[in-house]
């Protein structure tokens, strides 16, 4: 008995449509699928999302030969940011590659030699300053590129730094200089995607919507931004569970796993499920003393000291009503959030969710009848 997580495929397809539908008629959807689908498996959601998204997107040539090997076949966004080295993978695997400058394009279109052009995406750095052109530079990097052989510039984009903040501003200011750049380089190559929106600017800011947008932690279920549109459409697709493995009494004033940082205030049951931080559900949420809850039957418990490599404890209180191979949810339906346990752990849910290890077996489903464990 270990950790499980069930993966609802029609949710995934319902919070693209949500997302779609918050968008102007004429704007593409990109679904990120990178970090394996933030840990959804990324091979089963493409592929549920076909005809959902209009391209996909990846953070390595590796996740993209993942999905071209697997035979899907539709535009793939490599995000990268790539360099030169790249370049032959990026050929093979027929990717559009994010690039920062022309020497990536260059070396794209070497290898690309005598093949069909390749799109390409010019990525400005307008505040985030991991990545990306300057914007003064924006118009030089795209007239290089246009001379190269082997390749096309397709699309002009930054990415946001603060859109999940409360204060927009900063955004703002990003997507003008986009905008701006946009505009000179759009004055001598008409067709472009311009775009710059992820899954708190698609909520929070619609002027950003522009000609694509991002999706990713709103298309798995989860809403990162302080606006409201989309707060309480959004399904979460993943569920983390698990089983009861041992019940035992304790006394009083007894310690409770690695550390001695748990002692109980009573004589209670202690309750031993199948999970820990090898399986990615975080250790600081089990420190001595943690809030941090699981659901069991419907009742929440909390946890009793550290989460250790393979198991976590719960108090169960001194009558409780479980057994051994009573199912715990973790995060998901019936269960706290990954939102919550983010909160308890200090952390983010992008990480809660593309931290769940590859140990842990993928269940996909398509209804609920699907999704119950058959065990």
């Amino acid at each position: 008995m270990a950790a499980v997580a069930r993966i609802r495929l029609d949710y995934l397809r319902h919070n693209l449509a949500v997302i779609r539908a918050h968008l102007p008629p004429g704007t593409r959807v990109c679904f990120v699928v990178k970090a394996g689908a933030y840990g959804h498996g990324a091979v089963c959601a493409a592929r549920a999302a076909a005809g959902a998204a209009d391209l996909l997107a990846v953070s390595s040539t590796d996740e993209g030969r993942e999905l071209r090997e697997a035979d899907i076949r539709g535009p793939v966004l490599l995000l990268g940011p790539t360099v030169p080295e790249q370049a032959p993978d990026v050929v093979r695997w027929r990717l559009t590659a994010v690039c920062a400058d022309a020497a990536t394009a260059r070396a794209i279109g070497g290898a690309n030699r005598g093949g069909a052009p390749l799109a390409v995406h010019l990525e400005l750095d307008t505040g985030m300053h991991r990545s990306g052109c300057r914007p003064a530079g924006a118009d030089a990097v795209a007239r290089a590129i246009a001379e190269v052989d082997g390749v096309r510039l397709a699309g002009l984009c930054t990415h946001f730094s603060a859109a999940d903040a409360p204060d927009l501003e900063p955004t703002r200011r990003q997507l003008a200089a986009l905008l701006a750049a946009a505009e000179a380089v759009r004055g001598r190559q008409q067709r472009l995607l311009v775009h710059a929106a992820n899954s708190a600017a698609i909520a929070a800011l619609p002027a950003s919507h522009l000609d694509l947008v991002r999706a990713g932690l709103a298309a798995y279920g989860y809403d990162p931004s302080f606006a409201a549109p989309l707060r309480g459409r959004l399904k979460p697709a993943m569920e983390l569970t698990t089983r009861v493995t041992a019940l035992r009494r304790v006394r009083a004033g007894d310690h409770v796993s690695y550390g001695l940082q748990y002692r109980t205030a009573r004589d209670t049951v202690i309750a031993t499920i199948a999970a820990g931080y090898g399986d990615g559900y975080p250790w600081p949420g089990g420190r001595g003393g943690a809030t941090a809850e699981v659901s069991i039957g419907g009742r929440r418990y909390r946890l009793a000291g550290r989460v250790c490599m393979d198991h976590c404890m719960v108090d169960a209180g001194a009558r409780p009503a479980l057994r051994a191979g009573d199912r715990v949810t973790l995060f998901g339906a019936g269960g706290p959030t990954a939102g919550e346990v983010a909160g308890w752990s200090d952390t983010i849910p992008y990480e809660v969710l593309t931290r769940v290890a590859a140990r842990v077996p993928r269940r996909y489903a398509w209804t609920a009848e699907q999704a119950s464990p058959a065990e």
